[in-house]
């Protein structure tokens, strides 16, 4: 994620535009970066059933979103998909370097 700092992937048949990292080193850089991980999860965090130790990476422009899990202080490897009808999550990839770039 930290290479690309943003871009699309392809994951559960759908495009998926992934979050940037914040990136100050330079006024143009943080424009781009203004949609970054922590902003978009924070606003996420809004959502009914949103999972509290969700960090959100990427989003596919109708609600769900691809998040990464924290458990015990450690973000776990799994990819899951956050579906924002149901609440619910469902593992996708066993790992972020799975995925296809779009």
């Amino acid at each position: 994620m930290i290479a690309e700092n943003g871009g699309a992937v392809i994951c559960d048949n759908d495009a998926w535009q992934l979050h940037p990292i914040r990136d100050k080193s330079e006024k143009k850089r943080l424009q781009r970066t203004a949609n970054d991980v922590v902003r978009e999860t924070k606003a996420m965090k809004d959502w009914e059933g949103w999972p509290t130790s969700a960090i959100c990476i990427a989003g596919n422009g109708t609600g769900d979103a691809l998040v990464v899990l924290i458990n015990a202080n450690t973000c776990e490897p799994a990819i899951p998909r956050w579906n924002h009808e149901t609440g619910q999550t469902t593992k996708l990839h066993g790992d972020f370097s799975e995925m296809q770039k779009a």
